[in-house]
């Protein structure tokens, strides 16, 4: 799994970067339990850092993520 960097709570959003990959896809997923993980989005293949935004928070509540590569 990527490793996430520089997680924020920036105004409305929280947001985190993690290390792109060429040619491959990384998966963003959220839970509020670590058992049941919904897809929130698919980042695809480039070698600089993704920077990935969650602007619903305040209104979801508190979520764990992860970010899978496939």
């Amino acid at each position: 799994m990527p490793q996430l960097a520089n997680a924020r709570l920036s105004g409305d959003a929280f947001q985190f970067t993690f290390p792109g990959q060429r040619g491959h896809t990384n998966r963003v997923e959220c839970t509020t339990n670590f058992v049941d993980w919904t897809v929130v989005t698919n980042a695809f293949g480039t070698n600089a850092p993704i920077t990935f935004r969650d602007t619903n928070i305040l209104l979801n509540g508190w979520q764990f993520y992860r970010v899978r590569r496939l």
